[in-house]
């Protein structure tokens, strides 16, 4: 399917996404409603919009909202709200005691490569889970909370079966 496909989908910086038909609605909002952060159409790297739903699929579902992407689809660059993702994750190992350097890299590359389904995605949720559970109680329940809506389906349930 090509980009004229799709919707344009307006997102906040955060992930937060405000429409993902905006050529259908009149919510063009510069800021978000919700943490004021800035929206974007298009990604900041190439330019290309951000898709959204998909138009005249011949489906209609009410009430569901296509969730903010990842990385863009045209030059595979992450989004914003990814990136701030894996910084805010990487803060948070570096302020825990129970963890050196080498685990707050490690931290951050195996939640990057658990981001999207692969052939290492297992391995990288893995390496997730055995650091998180060498961390203290407060920083394993925070890194939850920021990668329970970016991780991989695959890698939530190796880290958190239940």
């Amino acid at each position: 399917m090509s980009v004229s496909d799709y919707y344009s989908m307006l997102v906040c910086e955060n992930g937060h996404v405000l429409t993902d038909r905006l050529e259908r609605s009149s919510n063009d909002t510069p800021h978000c409603s919700k943490c004021g952060a800035k929206t974007i159409s298009q990604c900041p790297s190439c330019g290309a919009k951000i898709r959204g739903d998909l138009r005249d699929s011949g489906v209609v579902v009410i009430g569901y909202t296509t969730p903010a992407p990842k990385y863009c689809p045209e030059c595979g660059a992450p989004f914003p709200w990814t990136t701030a993702s894996l910084d805010a994750l990487r803060e948070l190992a570096e302020l825990d005691d129970d963890l050196d350097a080498d685990d707050a890299d490690s931290l951050v590359k195996s939640a990057e490569t658990a981001l999207t389904d692969g052939p290492k995605t297992k391995v990288a949720a893995m390496r997730v889970k055995k650091i998180l559970g060498k961390a203290g109680k407060a920083t394993a329940s925070a890194a939850r909370d920021l990668l329970v809506d970016v991780l991989a389906e695959s890698a939530k349930r190796t880290i958190w079966p239940n």
